[in-house]
Formats: structure tokens, sequence, C-alpha cells
């Protein structure tokens, strides 16, 4: 059995506890040691943030009933890990140093867990807070991490970095047991030894850690091996988006980049696809062969692997689509919530109002907030929000009004209190804009698709019913079936701005009848049977067949749309190109 160290004998932390953090080769029946050799460094890593945890004001207030109500996930503001002698992430260095950041943060929430120990109220101890606290590690979950890393920038060298990206959700696979530790028994002497198994890569142990026994092939016992629960979610690029690293015109025209992020424990179902989550967590990569297996799901061989895969593990994640419908409520911290930004524990930051806890990430400066305080203040408001939509296109005042109508939306509301459905109705304005060619319908929907913060823009000529709604699709890595997002469950709490709409085919059209209506998409493919919100406003423009519209025609008859879609559109513009001499003639 390896040998303590004389540090860890002196001011180390208990084994048990050790062992949770980082784990070593343990025989059944003997206690775990701190050993500074299978883990060089880290010992005195953690006594630096020991003295560090014992000297700094954030923990002033840290009780052990804060982390057991937060179900052991403490969240961190990454500014305050950065203040104060020898500081977890320290301001000079970078996030990848000496250790890496999975070092750091156990070995942080390691000074941290035997703190709280220390603090509990001696025996007798009718709550049982010592036996509670030493049943389970913490997690230090890290937010606020600015500025966002773009999602196209994670390359070979971030891999081990601490990043924050946001993205869209556009695949969530199921659930599945990860295994953090395998028991094994040993044919010769009988003994079992618990081995850890390195981000969930099974590996056969070399021989038996026993003492005096030299046995080389050890016989796993799965019915004793440490699970957690794991899921894999995959982002996008939000489209559209408002940060100015989305914004920026060297993505204009690319393929959206996507990564794939693993949630464990407490993070787990935090999404859905179509939510928007930022992300804060450590770059990754894992090995891939031919077939696109890839790591712990790829079948053993003895050939070499050159090619790796990027994804993310996830230390914190925010939904940010969450914090607006909760209206900048507090979630509870196994979403990945703000709570405790000023440190550590449940509270909210101090003088920040509940309107602004949501998804802001704007950075506004004072003389913007000034302007906006003046325009809000002004008399003539809507129409200046209408001279704002397409500035570029003349006249249609009354089109771009009901566009920004639809973009903006209207008040939901749900059935009256006491009944047992309650049927809400729903609060998107659908507006369809009808007109010859060279009106600038395709500029007027492309500008509110910028304009809106969730806005995706579609060509009718080139969108699948799957595309527009969800679908299906089978994992390579894991052959489970997974549901990924389409452009109406994209857009929710949004827009879909749809051009092109009479060139959609017929099972197009039907895809949006539910969608349009209920604000929701049923689906019920390989056994998965769900329904997805899609509260979204649908904005489209068609062109009338033959080319122009015919006067003598009514709506229906120049459109060939059936009678329950068109019916759905609360607002139909129509807009024709009038040959007049006074109109077209040339200016001389």
């Amino acid at each position: 059995m390896p040998h303590a160290s004389a540090s860890a004998g002196k001011s180390g932390p208990p084994s048990d506890l050790w062992q949770l953090y980082f784990p070593v080769p343990t025989i059944q029946g003997e206690p775990a040691q701190a050993d500074d050799d299978a883990h060089p460094g880290r010992i005195t890593l953690y006594e630096r943030l020991s003295r560090w945890v014992a000297t700094s004001a954030v923990f002033a207030v840290l009780r052990p009933e804060d982390a057991l109500a937060q179900d052991f996930a403490l969240n961190a503001n990454i500014s305050h890990l950065q203040q104060g002698e020898g500081a977890p992430f320290r301001r000079s260095e970078p996030l990848t140093g000496a250790y890496s950041c999975h070092e750091v943060l156990d070995a942080l929430a390691l000074a941290v867990h035997v703190q709280l120990l220390d603090i509990c109220t001696p025996p007798p101890d009718p709550r049982h807070l010592r036996a509670r606290l030493r049943s389970r590690r913490l997690h230090i979950r890290v937010f606020s991490m600015s500025p966002l890393t773009p999602i196209r920038s994670l390359k070979a060298d971030k891999i081990g970095c601490l990043v924050s990206v946001r993205g869209s959700v556009i695949r969530v696979a199921p659930l599945r047991p990860f295994v953090t530790s395998m028991t094994f028994l040993c044919p010769r002497c009988q003994a079992t030894s618990i081995f850890p198994l390195s981000d969930g890569r099974y590996e056969q142990p070399p021989g038996c850690p026993a003492s005096g026994c030299r046995a080389k092939q050890l016989v796993p016992d799965r019915r004793y091996s440490a699970t957690r629960d794991w899921q894999k979610v995959k982002i996008q690029e939000a489209p559209g988006g408002s940060n100015e690293y989305e914004a920026d015109n060297s993505s204009y025209g690319r393929v959206p980049r996507q990564m794939d992020v693993e949630l464990s424990e407490g993070l787990i179902d935090c999404c859905v696809p179509g939510d928007v989550l930022e992300v804060v967590g450590i770059v990754k990569s894992m090995e891939t062969i031919a077939d696109g297996s890839s790591g712990r799901f790829a079948p053993s061989t003895n050939k070499p692997r050159c090619m790796f895969l990027l994804y993310i593990d996830a230390i914190s994640v925010r939904n940010t689509r969450a914090s607006q419908r909760s209206q900048g409520s507090m979630a509870n911290s196994s979403t990945g919530s703000q709570a405790g930004l000023g440190g550590f524990g449940p509270s909210p930051p101090a003088g920040l109002p509940p309107s602004a806890q949501g998804d802001t990430g704007l950075g506004l400066s004072m003389m913007q907030l000034h302007a906006i305080r003046d325009i809000a203040s002004s008399e003539n408001l809507f129409e200046l929000l209408v001279s704002s939509v397409c500035p570029s296109i003349f006249g249609h005042e009354v089109v771009k009004a009901g566009l920004l109508l639809g973009m903006v939306g209207g008040r939901p509301r749900t059935g009256e209190p006491g009944e047992r459905t309650p049927v809400g109705k729903r609060s998107d304005v659908h507006v369809l804009v009808v007109g010859d060619p060279g009106m600038g319908k395709s500029q007027m929907l492309t500008a509110v698709a910028a304009l809106a913060p969730r806005g995706v823009y579609v060509c009718g000529n080139t969108t699948s019913s799957s595309g527009l709604t969800v679908t299906v699709v089978k994992d390579p890595v894991t052959g489970d079936f997974a549901l990924e997002a389409g452009a109406l469950v994209m857009g929710d709490q949004g827009c879909c701005c749809i051009d092109e709409f009479d060139k959609m085919s017929t099972n197009e059209h039907q895809a949006l009848l539910e969608a349009m209506e209920q604000q929701s998409i049923s689906i019920a493919k390989a056994g998965i049977v769900c329904s997805l919100s899609a509260r979204t406003a649908v904005l489209a423009a068609a062109n009338p067949v033959g080319g122009h519209y015919n006067r003598a025609k009514t709506v229906a008859e120049n459109l060939k749309l059936p009678p329950n879609l068109l019916s759905r559109f609360d607002l139909l513009f129509v807009l024709l190109d009038r040959q007049e001499r006074h109109r077209t003639a040339p200016t001389l």
C-alpha cells in the first residue's frame, strides 16, 4: 500500500475525504491514504487553498446547512476566486497552470468540505450534520466568466482550459449511468480492490494491489461499482445572437459550429431542445476511431488512435430561457442558476432588481442607458420603433408595424383560476405578407430575424417538415435515439421568419398547424413520446400564384394555401406593385 506523505500526516485532510476527491486504488477494508507520490503537488495545493479559505471573507457566512440545502453544490463567482493571497485562480496566472482546472476545483472543494466539518455541531448532533456531510463530496459551480468564448474558437489550444460558452441546445441524449470506480476480485488471494476510472474509461488493472500477491488478472465485480448520472447534450452557435462575438461578420455564411457538452449529477435534465445555455466547463479531448465510435464507447482495439474529438465537461450551466420564464426568480442550484452571486450561498445579489437577474448579458454603458430612457419617454415611441425596422426599405409603415407587433408578441393568458383543465391562449401574433416580387418582403423578414433576440430565418423551398419541427436522430457514438430541434423549437419565445412560404409542400404546411395554434410540437417516434414548446411567432412571406397578385381573386385563391393554415394568421398584408406612370417614369 502506498505510504502517506509526511505533510499529509500533519495537516492533510482525513483519508476518507481525500479518497472522495482524489481517488487511488485501495483494498476493501483498509483505510485509504493520501499519497503524494501518486498525486504530485496536490497536497501542497490543498494546503495553500486551505489557508486561503480560512482567511477569505467569501466563506464567512457559509454554514453546513447551506451545502446540504443546495445538494452539495456551491455556486462561486469566478471574480471572487481570483482575489487574495493564494487564490485558486490568480489574476496574474492563466487558468491553466501547474495544476489542471479539475485539480484546483477539487482541492478547493476539499478545503471547503474540511472547514464545514470543523464548524459542525459537536456530538451529540440530533440533525446528524457531520455524518451527512461526510457521505458525499462537494462540487464548486463556477459562473460569471467573461468574456464568453465563441464556440468556433474551441480548438486544440483550448484543451484543458476553463471556458464559458453560450449556445442553443439542438440535441439532448437520454440519461446513462457513468462508472466512476470499479470493484475487482483477485482469484488468487480473494482480495477485493477498488480502482477509479479516469473520465469513465474502462482499463484493466495491471495487477493485484495486495502486498505479496502477484496476480495479474483480476475479475471485475460490476455489482458494487460506483456510478453517477450522466447526460450529453449538443449545443450550437445561437443564430442571430446579440453578443458581440455572435455578431461578428467573419461567421456569416458559414455552417454553425456545434459542440458536445457532458452534464453530470445535479446538472442533468436542465434543458430541452431549443433552450439557450450558458456553460462554464473544461475543454477535454476524446480519442476516436474510423467507425465513429469514440472514447468510453469505442470497442477495444490495439490500433493507434490519432484522431480526437473535443467536448466540454460542464462545471455549471445556466439556462437563460428558464431565467426568462421565471422572470428573474432564482432557480435551484441543480439547474446551474446564479444563486450566490456574492460568493457561496443561496442569497441573491444585493442591490440587483429581480428584473435584471434574467438573461441580460447586454453590457450597456451609462450613455446607452440614458439614451434608452430618453427613447422610452418620447411621445412618438411607436412611430420611432416602426421606422427602425428595416430602414433601407422605404415606406410600408403598416407592414413594418405588423412585423414589429409580431416580433414583440402579446401577453400570455391562462385559464380562469379554479378550472380543472385550464386552457391557455396563445400570445404570439402570426403575420403573413403577400405581394408581388420586388416589394422588399425578404429584406424585411431578414431584418426582423436579425433584430429579434431569438430570431430564426429559413427559406420555404429548402426546408423539410423535420427541419421545421423536431426530428429523431440516432447517436453514432452511444446508439441511442435523441431529439434534434428544428426551426420552430429553436425560435421558442422568439420569432421564426419563413420566406417563400408558397413554395412549401403540403406536408410542411401540415407540420405548422399544431405549432401555430397550440404553441407546442408533439412527437411519437422511435419509442419517444413527448411534447416540446414552440411558442414562436411565425412571420411568413409568400408570392401569389402566377407571379403577380390578381385583384379579381381572393387572397386564398391567389395563394392556393389550405384554409386551416390561412386562418391561423392574425395579420395578413397584401403588397401590390401598381403600374402607374407617375411612379415608374424615369427622372431626368
